[in-house]
């Protein structure tokens, strides 16, 4: 996916989802990452609510597909095959 290898997709949403939660939580956020770096990063704007944004993360329908999204709060979007009978959303 958009040139990633795909034994690095997961451990990269994993870093990115780490720092955004971390952003949006209103922390000052410095991580250093093969492939991104925060050196005190914070947000201009906080989320409006109290409560935060509403979060998913895209997975695949397995148990390790909904493994990096757990701790976070964040919703989960599988991808799997609608039966036939669904009607389109």
């Amino acid at each position: 996916m958009l040139g990633i290898p795909p034994n690095e997709q997961r451990p990269r949403m994993d870093e990115a989802l780490d720092a955004i939660v971390r952003l949006l939580a209103g922390e000052t956020v410095t991580a250093h990452t093969d492939w991104f770096t925060l050196d005190d990063a914070r947000l201009q704007l906080r989320p409006y609510s109290p409560a935060g944004l509403e979060m998913a993360v895209a997975a695949s329908l397995s148990p390790p597909g909904r493994a990096p999204r757990a701790g976070t709060g964040s919703g989960c979007c599988r991808s799997a095959p609608r039966p036939r009978s669904a009607s389109t959303c």
